[in-house]
């Protein structure tokens, strides 16, 4: 899986950066990309798939 921010390969562990939002759990290699997923997604209603480096494949 990886992080929808910078991309990179994350696992889904139970001690990762995590976030539930809209019933999902999304998974973060940082806290800094769980926030900034968290900025985006409160402030700019992000819609989903993201697209770019952080998209999942």
């Amino acid at each position: 899986m990886r992080d929808l921010i910078c991309g990179a390969q994350v696992e889904e562990i139970e001690d990762a950066f995590s976030l539930e939002y809209e019933g999902k759990t999304y998974y973060f290699c940082s806290e800094r990309c769980r926030e900034t997923f968290h900025m985006k997604v409160t402030q700019e209603r992000v819609t989903f798939p993201l697209t770019g480096r952080g998209a999942p494949s």
